[in-house]
């Protein structure tokens, strides 16, 4: 930190602002604090003590201060909270290092607009004129129709509480204003314009407290904000684009039993994402990994950063814990002390198997840690992919493709960056990694076999009973070879013909996956004295027949009703992943000579 320290705050009627200074060097220290109604006073702060000061509303609409310290750099520490009487309005004074401060323009994220009503108030810090514009976005950012005010000079010093009329206005006829980024574009140069934002909600009368600030160093680019969703709790964390380019950043929950992770996600010039921590836990919603956050957790830490991204991506991110029942309103946006570094992984899986004019979609993973040198897995994309041996099997966006049969291996090269820090700020490298993953390529799949079909006691008749049938089948090619590579087999049943109770039409099964070999085992339960329309999923990657049989050899009309024989019709398919075609079972399963030999 620097020598100086400035913050403007509104003045509320019956109010009072409290600022805390804090000597955190071993020495004592002189700090001067100037007024922006020209009055002044000099404060001794010795050694580790901290000295307040209170300073009563005056009859203006906003106050602005000015410190400045004798002491070592970075030694005095400055907190302030404006205190209504009444309660009507508490919040907090944010101070700007404007010697520090790394560009001219504001930024501000989630800013309600919705049944409350926003302040922002703003100063010139500087001794010259300058020029301000705000501007106030959608979640969609620039290309979402932006509610701009007019721009507006600054006089050397002095105060503006901004006329907000046009946006409110604008937000009664627009849910997408319910919440904006806000955008204060300053002509001026970097720490020359200072601002604070406000909201106060028109039915429970709470404060939230905004930052407005400019997007600071790289270390600036992440976060890492306690959160509660416990009793009437509840914590939403918003991320915002507030740089010139598209930026990408990543998302990892962290509680015990964790963590969670959020895939690494672009966003657009001004695009906010904003995430619900209860919202999330109530409705499962999966992370990258299809993990969701357990039903009784309530509180975690939410860590954010940066990913790889080339140029100078910026992005700002603040949680907001709000108790109505117990008046608290607190915004968080702490940063950690770089971005996180990586990701180095590779394919995943590092094997992959698929037919010829089939298809299968690769994947990836990559870990990162972060500047406490915590791991943790994340995303990974390739920017660039190819295979080996165009003639086996070839990659077009992610997808591989089987041409003919053989093995090959695809390839693919990702970047990844890692982060330096001097104690002052941030510093990135960028590299390029890559990996390899073996292909083979089998023949297409042409028919199903029987490898094995056990069949179950019948009940005696007319008792009612289960019978229990499993029927071990394999995908092979037109020459009975395996079919080789894991793969995804999905049955479904239409139409069935005779003995069936009411003909009904029962619903498929997914069978995920095969084994290497392409077996895959179907159960059947049959019970009798049961009159029902249908063949129901079964848990077991198969069908229940429930039906009424007019006979007692009950697998009699099992063979006749599910394995037909040789002659009769009926629509039981078995698709294959990677397959254009589907396999009639009944035509393979039982010809005019009976059940095949396993």
């Amino acid at each position: 930190g620097s020598d100086t320290r400035e913050a403007v705050w509104l003045t509320p009627k019956k109010s009072t602002a409290v600022i805390a200074l804090g000597n955190s060097s071993n020495v004592p220290i002189r700090a001067t604090a100037q007024f922006s109604d020209g009055e002044a006073e000099e404060i001794e702060i010795q050694e580790g003590a901290t000295k307040f000061i209170r300073r009563p509303a005056r009859h203006h609409d906003a106050e602005s201060i000015k410190l400045t310290t004798d002491g070592p750099a970075g030694s005095l520490r400055v907190a302030g909270f404006i205190l209504a009487d009444d309660h009507g309005f508490t919040s907090s004074i944010r101070f700007h290092d404007t010697k520090k401060i790394v560009q001219p323009n504001l930024y501000a994220t989630n800013l309600t607009l919705k049944n409350a009503n926003p302040r922002i108030v703003l100063k010139n810090a500087s001794d010259v004129d300058l020029s301000a514009r705000p501007r106030f976005f959608t979640a969609a950012g620039e290309q979402d129709n932006p509610v701009e005010l007019p721009a507006m000079t600054l006089q050397p010093h002095q105060i503006v509480n901004l006329d907000l009329r046009a946006l409110t206005q604008a937000a009664a006829s627009r849910p997408d204003l319910d919440s904006v980024s806000v955008q204060v574009l300053n002509s001026g140069a970097p720490g020359s314009l200072i601002g604070a934002a406000y909201s106060k909600e028109g039915s429970s009368q709470l404060t939230y407290d905004v930052p407005l600030r400019d997007s600071g160093k790289y270390r600036n680019g992440t976060g890492s904000y306690p959160w509660r969703i416990d009793e009437d709790y509840s914590t939403v964390v918003a991320v915002t684009n507030v740089g010139n380019q598209p930026a990408r950043f990543q998302v990892e929950i962290r509680y015990p039993g964790g963590p969670y992770s959020i895939k690494a996600r672009e966003l657009a010039i001004g695009e906010t994402a904003t995430f619900d921590l209860r919202q999330m836990r109530d409705e499962q919603q999966p992370d990258r990994t299809g993990k969701t956050l357990p039903l009784t957790l309530d509180q975690g830490q939410f860590h954010w950063s940066l990913a790889p991204t080339r140029g100078e991506p910026r992005i700002v991110g603040r949680a907001e814990v709000v108790s109505r029942s117990g008046r608290v309103a607190s915004s968080y946006s702490c940063p950690v002390c770089c971005p996180d570094s990586g990701p180095y992984g590779g394919f995943d899986p590092s094997a992959y198997g698929l037919n010829v004019d089939g298809f299968v979609y690769t994947n990836a993973h990559g870990d990162y840690y972060d500047c406490y040198f915590n791991y943790y897995q994340g995303s990974l994309s390739f920017y660039q992919m190819w295979t080996y041996d165009t003639s086996i099997a070839t990659v077009n966006g992610g997808e591989l493709n089987g041409i003919a049969v053989g093995d090959t291996e695809v390839a693919g090269l990702y970047n990844y960056w890692y982060w330096s820090n001097d104690g002052m700020d941030c510093y990135v490298q960028y590299d390029t990694g890559g990996d390899n993953a073996p292909v083979d390529v089998g023949s297409s799949p042409d028919h199903v076999r029987v490898i094995s079909d056990v069949q179950g006691t019948p009940a005696s008749c007319p008792s009612t009973g289960l019978n229990v049938r499993l029927v071990t089948l394999q995908i092979v090619d037109i020459n009975n070879h395996d079919v080789t590579g894991f793969v995804s087999v999905s049955e479904s049943l239409s139409n069935i013909s005779t003995n069936t109770c009411g003909n009904g039409q029962p619903s498929g099964s997914t069978c995920f996956p095969a084994d290497q070999g392409g077996q895959f085992t179907d159960q059947m339960v049959v019970s009798q004295n049961v009159c029902n329309s249908g063949i129901n999923r079964n848990s077991g990657c198969g069908y229940t027949l429930i039906s009424n049989w007019s006979w007692c050899s009950v697998f009699s009309g099992v063979n006749r009703s599910i394995w037909t024989y040789s002659g009769e019709t009926r629509s039981n398919l078995i698709k294959v992943d990677g397959s254009s075609t589907s396999i009639p079972i009944g035509t393979y399963l039982y010809g005019s000579g009976g059940p095949p030999t396993p």
